[in-house]
C-alpha cells in the first residue's frame, strides 16, 4: 500500500484487513486513527504479520478510544437520542429479520411466477404460511426502518445547531449511512408489495368474478320460482281447480321452497378485513414509485375492482343478512347508489386516518414526504371512487 496522506474518507473494514496484512511500519505511523472504521473485529489483528502487529493493536486501540470518546462528547453535547442514532448509524449488515424477510420474499416470488402455471400453487398451505410469516416480519422491518427513520431525524434537528466541525463530519456520515440502511429496506418492502399487489388484484378479480356468477344463478332461480308462483296462483285460483290439482300444487310449493333454500345457500360474504387488506396493499403500491413504474396498470385495475366490491359490502351491511338471502342481488336505485357511495367514501377516509397516524409514528420528523404523498394518494381515491360510482349508476 502506498504511503497513507490525508484520506478523504473513513476506510471500509475491507480496506482495512487489506492495509492491516500488507501495511509496512512507516505507513501504519501515518495513518491517523479517526480514519478507521467502527467495529473492528478483535482477531483482526491476527491478520498482520508479526513485525507490524504491535503497531496494529496500538493504532486500533487509538481509534476505539477516539470514536468512544466522541460518542461520549456527542451525547452530552447533544443528548441520548443523537449517541443512539450514531449507533445505529454504525451497524454493520442486515439483520436477521431483514435477512429472513428477503429470502421469504423470494419465494414468494418464485410462487407468484409458477402460479402463471399452475393457479392452485397460490392457495396451498405452503404460500398460505408463507404469506402469513411475511405479515409478521414485515411489522418487524417496518419497526427498524422506523428506528432509521427516527435517527436520521434526531440527527438531522442536531446538525443544524452544530458549529462543531468536528460533530459536523460525524453527522453527515451519519446520516448518509442510515439513510442507506432505510432505503435498503425500502427496497425490500417494496418487492414485497409489487408481489403483494399482484396477488391481491389476482383475488379480488377471483371474488368479483364469483360474485357475479352467484348473481346470475340466483337471477335465473328467481326467475324461475316466479314461473312457479304465477303457475301456483293460477293453480289455486278456485276450489275445483285447488281439488283437482292437488298433487301439482304441492310439487309446485315444493319446488317453490327449495329454489329460496338454493337462494340462501349462495351466500355472499365480504369481510371488513379482506376490504381493509386489500385497500392497505393497494395504497402502499401507490405510494411506491418502483412499484408504479412496473404495475401502474394493475393497480389502477385493482383500485376499480376494490370499489365495486365496496359497493357489495355496503349492500350487505345495509340490508341485513336476512334480507339479503331472500333477495341478496336486487338492484339497487340511485339514492342508494348516492347512500353505499357515501358509506364507501368514509371506510376510506376512516382507513387515510389511521394510516396517517400509523405513518406519522413510523417515520416520525421524516414523514412529512410520504405524508404528503399519501394525503395525494387519498384525493387520488375518492376522486376515483365517486366517477366510479357514476359510472356504475
Amino acid at each position: 500500500m502506498g504511503a497513507q496522506k490525508t484520506l478523504p474518507r473513513s476506510l471500509t473494514l475491507q480496506e482495512f484487513e487489506m492495509f492491516v496484512r500488507k501495511a509496512t511500519p512507516p505507513q501504519i505511523a501515518k495513518l491517523r486513527p479517526e480514519y478507521l472504521p467502527e467495529d473492528i473485529p478483535d482477531d483482526i489483528v491476527e491478520e498482520a504479520p508479526y513485525e507490524t502487529r504491535s503497531a496494529i493493536e496500538n493504532l486500533i486501540f487509538e481509534a476505539n478510544a477516539l470514536h468512544l470518546n466522541l460518542q461520549m462528547d456527542l451525547e452530552s453535547e447533544f443528548g441520548e437520542q443523537v449517541s443512539t442514532a450514531l449507533s445505529l448509524s454504525r451497524q454493520e449488515g442486515r439483520s436477521r429479520s431483514h435477512r429472513e424477510f428477503d429470502a421469504k420474499v423470494k419465494t414468494l416470488v418464485e410462487i407468484y411466477a409458477s402460479s402463471k402455471k399452475n393457479p392452485e400453487v397460490l392457495k396451498t398451505e405452503t404460500a398460505t404460511q408463507l404469506r402469513h410469516d411475511l405479515k409478521s416480519l414485515a411489522l418487524d422491518i417496518r419497526q427498524e426502518s422506523g428506528a432509521f427513520a427516527h435517527a436520521q431525524g434526531h440527527m438531522q434537528n442536531a446538525l443544524k445547531d452544530c458549529a462543531d466541525e468536528r460533530y459536523r463530519g460525524v453527522m453527515d456520515k451519519a446520516i448518509e449511512a442510515l439513510k442507506i440502511k432505510f432505503d435498503k429496506m425500502m427496497k425490500s418492502m417494496n418487492v414485497f408489495t409489487y408481489v403483494r399487489v399482484l396477488e391481491v388484484a389476482s383475488e379480488m378479480s377471483q371474488v368479483r368474478d364469483h360474485i357475479n356468477g352467484l348473481e346470475q344463478d340466483v337471477g335465473m332461480l328467481k326467475q324461475d320460482a316466479d314461473e312457479k308462483r304465477e303457475s301456483l296462483r293460477t293453480l289455486t285460483s278456485s276450489f275445483i281447480s285447488r281439488h283437482r290439482h292437488a298433487k301439482k300444487i304441492q310439487e309446485l310449493q315444493a319446488d317453490i321452497t327449495e329454489i329460496i333454500d338454493e337462494i340462501n345457500r349462495k351466500e355472499v360474504v365480504i369481510s371488513e378485513e379482506s376490504l381493509l387488506d386489500w385497500l392497505d396493499v393497494i395504497v402502499d403500491a401507490n405510494l411506491s414509485e418502483s412499484v408504479m413504474e412496473r404495475a401502474a396498470q394493475t393497480v389502477g385495475t385493482a383500485r376499480v375492482t376494490l370499489f365495486s366490491l365496496m359497493q357489495k359490502y355496503c349492500i350487505l351491511q345495509e340490508m341485513g343478512a336476512q334480507q339479503v338471502a331472500r333477495n341478496p342481488f336486487s338492484q339497487i336505485d340511485p339514492e342508494q347508489s348516492i347512500q353505499f357511495m357515501l358509506r364507501s367514501e368514509k371506510f376510506i377516509l376512516d382507513y387515510f386516518i389511521k394510516k396517517r397516524d400509523a405513518m406519522a409514528t413510523w417515520l416520525g420528523d421524516a414523514a412529512e414526504a410520504k405524508l404528503k404523498a399519501l394525503d395525494n394518494v387519498e384525493t387520488k381515491v375518492l376522486k376515483e371512487l365517486k366517477k366510479n360510482y357514476k359510472l356504475m349508476g
